[in-house]
């Protein structure tokens, strides 16, 4: 199957990943390398949530046949499994950081008189990743649990559910409830 052209930025993400984990791994960096052209912004630099989510989005649409791509997902796996304390300690650093940009988003977007949901779409990328490095960070903090909780719940409050923010074609891969947060538009 090949991948849609929007998903080429994610696959040339893995890629690059792929070979400047392990260092990444072993510095004392949250933000890692750029991992591909022109990307100037954070979201353009290594770290294992947007990895994760680069990984997730990908998932459904990986070609048998790209085997660069098989290559270097087999090379993340592995060496986050030889990594392993690393990795959590990695993934519990940036799910603190995500949660203080998400928050901050989430107190901007609810005070907005006139949001829109389109800046909800670019936001809600904090929460997924929140979510994938909560199943990979190990032990978290409890604070930070109830920040999320506290979060969550105050957007449950100002929105509704509603139909899929990213990419159609993204959807089957990111099923409610457990991604609900990516099926939400504003009330108030």
């Amino acid at each position: 199957m090949k991948i849609p052209v929007f998903l080429a930025r994610d696959r040339e993400f893995v890629l690059s990943a792929a070979e400047n984990l392990e260092a990444y791994l072993l510095s004392s960096e949250l933000y890692g390398p750029s991992v591909y052209r022109g990307g100037l912004d954070l979201s353009s630099r290594l770290t294992p949530g947007a990895l994760l989510l680069a990984v997730k989005r990908l998932e459904g649409y990986q070609d048998p046949e790209d085997l660069p791509f098989h290559t270097a997902l087999e090379s993340v796996v592995q060496i986050q499994s030889r990594w392993r304390a690393h990795w959590q300690k990695k993934c519990l650093r940036e799910f603190s950081s995500r949660m203080a940009s998400w928050k901050d988003f989430l107190d901007g977007w609810l005070e907005n008189s006139h949001p829109g949901n389109e800046m909800y779409a670019v936001g809600v990328r904090q929460r997924a990743m929140i979510h994938l490095l909560e199943k990979n960070a190990g032990t978290i903090d409890d604070n930070l649990v109830n920040s999320l909780s506290d979060c969550d719940q105050r957007l449950k409050a100002a929105t509704e559910a509603g139909g899929f923010l990213w990419e159609s074609e993204l959807e089957f891969l990111f099923p409610q409830p457990e991604w609900w947060f990516l099926y939400r538009c504003r009330t108030r």
